[in-house]
């Protein structure tokens, strides 16, 4: 790194080769941001000076960090820490505990042994992006204090021992429990972030545990506006869990199973759906929408492995709002029933990027007939989760030295 004045700079990103050059934290004290992700070389003994930077508010780390000093309780005002690219495994309270942080970006475990005395009584942390459940109860104690958080993600790794995943599935049980219980703030958000697709098919009892909580509480609403379930615990547990939450905006449910209608009524009755992902080996009889339901789904996609002859059915004098229409598969072939004519206010149709063009072309002809001439687009795999057609939700995005960071 050349020798430039550094000193009046409020944000620098790093590419490349600088770690000792980096570690020099005198050169640049007031900076409230530092993006070194792309700095191959910063090591965790780089680090060790960085509570120097008074003034630090973002930070995020590139991938030859494996641990946070204990310096980093020192960083007051710090508000974006992401780890996302670092080999960081285990979060020490250091960091979950810093005062001002807001949004915690990476994957990680949390201690198990800490003491609550070093905690904060309230934490500020409004998004978690993700803790990793597992046999100790170190997901449980921060939740406790997290009187804020509206955006979690938690992955569910498989356990060694039977007795150790009964013991995760316990603590990620109460974790859900707590989190859902939180008072909602005053802009109504709430997501839940829930990837269980590590551990063997059907072995996801947390769930289940939550519904039979719940099941004597009849009465009692849960909030969730964003929810997304990627795993292959079995299609009526999920159903359930769904069913504790009537004000979705956002669902994206992703298993290897094949997906009954039954399951599915649950989802109908939702009033404020906007978006709506499946993605499961097939839906058996297709996905029917009926007269009066899905009055306020602007977003349905479906990634499937396997069509049958029926894949999306409307039936009459059903008139659904669908914006954006995406149906993921790479052996789709023709128009499998799918009246587009039905969708009035349709301009946006995906489908897989290696669809036969013989079908492909039997689409483009379709949507040239349709009285909005919806586009079709190529998706692989329903990645692009909110469409240029469908107006994105607020308050799930950080703040970035370059930009926006999706959340």
């Amino acid at each position: 790194m050349p020798e430039i004045d550094l000193s009046r700079g409020r944000s620098l990103t790093v590419i490349g080769n600088a770690g000792d050059a980096i570690s020099n934290f005198d050169r640049y004290k007031p900076t409230g941001v530092l993006d070194l992700e792309g700095c191959i070389d910063v090591k965790d003994y780089h680090l060790k000076d960085i509570y120097k930077l008074w003034n630090l508010r973002y930070l995020s780390l590139g991938p030859s960090i494996t641990k946070l000093p204990k310096e980093f309780a020192q960083l007051k005002l710090l508000e974006t820490l992401d780890v996302s690219k670092t080999r960081v495994n285990v979060l020490p309270a250091e960091a979950i505990g810093l005062h001002c942080l807001i949004h915690l970006i990476g994957k990680f475990k949390l201690q198990d042994h800490v003491k609550t005395e070093r905690l904060p009584r309230e934490y500020m942390l409004e998004t978690v992006k993700g803790f990793v459940a597992d046999r100790g109860p170190g997901l449980l104690i921060p939740i406790d204090h997290m009187k804020r958080l509206d955006k979690v993600q938690i992955w569910c790794d498989c356990e060694e021992t039977e007795h150790d995943q009964v013991d995760m599935n316990t603590h990620l049980s109460k974790a859900i429990q707590r989190y859902i219980e939180i008072t909602m703030g005053e802009d109504n958000v709430r997501f839940l972030f829930l990837y269980f697709k590590g551990l063997p098919q059907g072995n996801l009892s947390a769930l289940d545990q939550v519904c039979q909580h719940y099941s004597l509480r009849a009465r009692h609403m849960y909030h969730l506006r964003s929810l997304k379930l990627h795993g292959n615990s079995n299609s009526a547990t999920l159903h359930k869990f769904v069913a504790l939450f009537c004000d979705h905006t956002k669902l994206s449910i992703s298993t290897t199973l094949s997906v009954a209608q039954n399951h599915l009524s649950v989802i109908v009755e939702m009033p404020v759906l906007l978006y709506l992902k499946m993605t499961a080996n097939s839906i058996n009889d297709g996905f029917v929408i009926q007269d009066g339901k899905f009055g306020s789904l602007h977003c349905l996609c479906l990634v499937l492995k396997v069509m049958g002859t029926s894949v999306l059915s409307i039936e009459d004098r059903a008139w659904p709002e669908i914006i954006s229409l995406q149906l993921i598969c790479k052996d789709l072939v023709g128009l499998p029933c799918v009246e587009i004519m039905c969708l009035r206010e349709l301009k946006e149709i995906s489908l897989h990027p290696e669809v036969d063009e013989k079908t492909r072309k039997v689409w483009e002809a379709e949507a040239r007939s349709h009285h909005n001439r919806p586009n079709v687009l190529s998706i692989a795999g329903g990645l692009q989760e909110t469409p240029a057609v469908v107006e994105e939700e607020p308050g799930t995005w950080v703040s970035h030295p370059r930009g926006t960071k999706c959340s």
